[in-house]
């Protein structure tokens, strides 16, 4: 269990350190690089991070013991990267949502719909 728990704190402060080079570089004003790139290497770090988990514990367990040590990085990881996304959002960088809404925005007037078609 000690594995899976060093593996879940590994992936919830690469997924935090991912977000706070996100905001402070302003990617997160951008729908392609800070949603499509930002996706992109989030699922990088979960795959990564679990198939390291998953390989240290393998040894030692059966397909069913796998699949409970699989089951437990997710909830610890998710629980984890849940507390750092809201402490980050609500206490470091307040005004992310509402950087991002005023630069997607910003970025469909730019694309030539007409105006009623961009909510505001």
């Amino acid at each position: 269990m000690g594995v899976v728990v060093k593996w879940s704190l590994i992936l919830a402060a690469s997924v935090a350190a991912l977000t706070v080079v996100i905001n402070l570089t302003g990617m997160h004003t951008s729908p392609l690089a800070g949603g499509i790139l930002a996706i992109g290497i989030a699922i990088i770090l979960n795959v990564l991070t679990l198939f390291m988990a998953l390989t240290a514990t393998a040894p030692q367990n059966t397909y069913g013991g796998q699949l409970l040590n699989a089951l437990m990085f997710g909830l610890v990881a998710g629980v984890l990267i849940f507390a750092c996304s809201w402490i980050l959002s609500t206490y470091i960088f307040p005004n992310t949502v509402s950087e991002m809404v005023a630069g997607f925005k910003e970025w469909i007037q730019q694309s030539g719909l007409p105006e009623d078609q961009v909510q505001a």
